[in-house]
């Protein structure tokens, strides 16, 4: 009998909320549908949105990254900094393993693409409005080499840890029991967050990570076929692309399946495999001009930050097409909604590993390792694929215009590395290592959303765990049969962000008015915050 009811309160605490788990899938499938059979309408489609919100509305992203970053520098260095998050006397993981796994949860896999290829685009491009065909040499490097640190530091990683410090608050501090967005939003919202409200948030923030993980699958898996292509001789095809994909789905979901432990092993070794094609890149490359480049770039970034997150281009100069985007519409404000829809995962993975630390050390401290991480990325790979571009050593500009792909790019500027056989291989067990941690964040997370009544601190069902596995890979096997553009991705990515975005803002609000409801001057960190007042 005994028995009996313990399997019946396992039963009810792993229940899968049939609203959440099944309307997200069924909006994913009909998406995958759709680029699939419609490829041409599904694109006019989603082009023609894209113009109106990104192109007539995108100054709100940049006005709430701003927002976002002065509230995060405010909260961190203000009296409420120092409130601890959670009764440990120690913070439950190292700060190396820490930073790491902040670092190697979100989209350190797809850094690889980004920091040997971002820096093309704007070289043919007008950031700041500073004509490409008119610039000094030194203007260009400035630019180029600036940018990709501007859209990879705290602009990016705000939406990550901001969140992350508040769901940790929510968890370890108010004691609630509830582990998804809809329970941070409760003070504002209400008891409605415990009706078809708290739903209806929690399905977007599913859907919304259905399609975080699509985009970055699709930018990574290229990459990895042609390096395999070019050391194995296996053919660089869509195909090749579906096995690769399959190869990381049997990896990750064992690795769901085992639980945090596992996460944690795989996130460190994909992070010393980092460093080591960081080290690489630098030790083979020209250290000198690596060095002084960096130290330039990051002073650029440093003087010219505001006029960088401020610039919308408000007539259009850099647009492509006339009548269409410009520069920080189609790059600024994508970056920003690239991040954003993830505020329902990354940051709940964030907020479960910084149990034991302090709301400062959180925010100041995440956006240290998050920035170290993605920065040192552009300062080493892109100087290193810059000077052979300025230099004459290579020219990818030519290969770009002359119709070779992105990873077919990437792979010849790996192949200028003297050990470029060893480095490939590195890459290619490190990108596989690097999906497989953010993927499990993501399916941990999702999976924590999906069940009604499971407690705070508890670990998913396995059930329900592989589950969410499974169904998370049919977004991106659609994107790569269908041969998906990054710029319809972009499209995607960035309507999808705007409900987050609103959902961000109450969520912000009603922290506030949690931190608003403490003492301060009677604050002990040894005997915690009394939970009951946050009661509604």
């Amino acid at each position: 009998m005994s028995m009996h009811l313990k399997k019946q309160e396992k039963d009810h605490c792993y229940r899968m909320n049939p609203y959440i788990t099944w309307i997200p899938i069924i909006f994913v499938l009909v998406l995958a549908f759709s680029m699939t059979l419609f490829p041409e309408a599904f694109g006019t489609v989603l082009f023609t949105a894209q113009e109106i919100m990104v192109n007539d509305l995108g100054v709100i992203m940049i006005v709430l990254d701003l927002v976002c970053i002065i509230l995060g520098i405010y909260w961190a260095l203000s009296k409420y900094g120092k409130i601890k998050l959670g009764n440990l006397d120690k913070p439950k993981y190292s700060n190396l393993s820490w930073g790491g796994m902040i670092f190697t949860s979100t989209m350190a896999a797809d850094l690889i693409y980004w920091a040997l290829f971002e820096w093309i685009y704007y070289y043919t491009e007008s950031p700041l409005g500073i004509d490409a065909q008119t610039r000094s040499v030194s203007e260009t490097r400035d630019i180029v080499s600036a940018y990709s640190l501007f859209h990879w530091g705290p602009l990016n990683w705000i939406f990550a840890i901001l969140p992350g410090a508040v769901y940790a608050f929510m968890f370890y501090v108010k004691k609630r029991s509830k582990e998804n967005i809809s329970e941070a939003c409760r003070p504002v919202l209400g008891k409605r967050v415990d009706g078809w409200v708290g739903i209806l948030i929690d399905i977007l923030c599913v859907v919304a990570n259905f399609m975080c993980c699509s985009i970055w699958l699709r930018v990574g898996v290229p990459i990895m076929t042609s390096l395999a292509s070019a050391i194995f001789g296996t053919p660089d095809s869509t195909a090749m692309q579906i096995v690769i994909l399959v190869v990381i789905w049997l990896i990750y979901t064992v690795v769901t399946v085992i639980g945090m432990k596992a996460v944690k092993i795989i996130s460190d070794i994909g992070m010393y495999l980092y460093i080591a094609i960081l080290a690489i890149f630098f030790l083979f490359g020209p250290i000198r001009y690596i060095v002084e480049s960096s130290v330039t770039s990051v002073g650029y970034v440093t003087q010219n930050y505001i006029s960088m997150s401020t610039w919308m281009d408000p007539l259009r100069l850099t647009a492509q097409t006339e009548g269409g985007m410009g520069f920080p519409q189609n790059w600024t404000v994508f970056f920003i909604a690239n991040c954003l829809i993830a505020i329902s995962v990354v940051p709940f993975f964030i907020a479960k590993i910084s149990e034991g630390r302090t709301i400062r050390n959180v925010i100041l401290g995440g956006l240290f390792a998050g920035c170290l991480g993605t920065c040192s990325s552009f300062l080493v790979m892109s100087n290193f694929a810059i000077y052979q571009q300025m230099t004459g050593v290579k020219d990818y500009i030519s290969m770009v215009e002359k119709g070779m792909s992105e990873a077919q790019v990437i792979v010849e500027v790996v192949k200028t590395i003297p050990i470029s056989t060893i480095l490939i291989i590195i890459i290619l067990v490190c990108m596989t290592f690097l999906f497989v941690t953010t993927l499990d964040a993501y399916t941990l997370v999702i999976s924590g959303f999906t069940q009604c009544n499971r407690q705070c601190g508890q670990e998913t069902d396995l059930k329900s765990r592989f589950f969410v596995a499974v169904v998370l890979y049919i977004t991106p096997i659609s994107v790569t049969l269908v041969n998906t553009s990054l710029e319809q991705m972009k499209a995607l990515i960035t309507l999808t962000a705007y409900p987050m975005g609103i959902l961000l803002i109450i969520i912000l609000i009603g922290f506030h008015k949690d931190l608003k409801k403490i003492d301060m001057e009677h604050y002990d960190p040894r005997k915690g915050i009394d939970p009951e007042i946050f009661k509604d």
